[in-house]
């Protein structure tokens, strides 16, 4: 479905919406405790998958990132709707996003290339610096090795275009998922979303990136309980945002339940 036939999508983003940071990482922590056994499983397997993937040259990172990656993040969010919604939420419907894996590839695939195109700035600047030639050097023949180059550091600011395109499409895969958006439609729709309360988001994304830091400094054992619990809180980021479940009505229709 477009992006047009969502009218209250577009009024969200016409009109905004509050960010209630402490509401999602509560009922994010909410949802995990009334699945946790699940969480943690699929958190364990998921990774092994990852894992595995990683140590297969090339294609391997490719697939983990491409495929595996997304598929298992719209099946975690499948499964948390159904948590939240209170009904019965089997292990397999983790994996039940490689059925729509053909958009989440392509999602994957536009949103990188957009994301590389914002950096091209940045990487022509750092060329004409001579950092690059002095980076390869520095593999090639180390002994050799010249000082340091200077850096301009205004240069970083031109990295801000893809900082804010990483954090801005982070919705597209739900939108699909939720919405049955087609992938551009479900990327602008995120990015106008998200868009309205950026920083909020950025911010956000520091706070539960800090938790899920918690975890893997308690012997890497505290990962399997804070990875699924921040991917929780994101979760609930975008049902509150979205509106995504309504309790007037069991029979919903999701393009009618977005706020007003």
């Amino acid at each position: 479905m477009a992006l047009s036939d969502h009218p209250k999508i577009q009024q969200i983003i016409f009109e905004g919406y509050e960010f209630k940071m402490r509401d999602y990482i509560e009922k994010g922590i909410n949802l995990f405790q009334k699945n946790m056994g699940n969480y943690v499983g699929f958190i364990l397997l998921s990774g092994l998958m990852m894992a595995m993937c990683q140590v297969i040259p090339i294609l391997g990172p490719m697939a983990a990132n491409l495929i595996l990656l997304p598929a298992l993040t719209a099946g975690f969010y499948k499964t948390s709707r159904e948590v939240e919604r209170g009904r019965p939420a089997p292990f397999a419907m983790f994996f039940s996003g490689f059925d729509q894996i053909g958009a989440f590839v392509v999602i994957q695939i536009v949103t990188g290339l957009i994301i590389l195109a914002s950096l091209i700035p940045f990487l022509v600047s750092i060329f004409f610096t001579g950092f690059m030639s002095w980076y390869f050097e520095l593999f090639s023949n180390p002994e050799a090795i010249s000082d340091f180059p200077d850096f301009p550091f205004w240069t970083l600011i031109l990295l801000l275009p893809a900082f804010y395109l990483s954090i801005a499409y982070q919705f597209a895969i739900p939108f699909v998922v939720f919405h049955k958006m087609e992938f551009w439609d479900a990327m602008e729709a995120s990015r106008q979303i998200v868009t309205k309360r950026w920083l909020w988001f950025f911010l956000f994304y520091i706070v539960t990136g800090f938790i899920a830091m918690l975890g893997a400094l308690a012997l890497l054992i505290g990962l399997i309980f804070s990875l699924p619990a921040v991917f929780c809180m994101h979760y609930a980021c975008f049902s509150e945002i979205s509106r995504l479940e309504s309790p007037e009505d069991e029979n919903f229709d999701i393009s009618d339940h977005l706020i007003v």
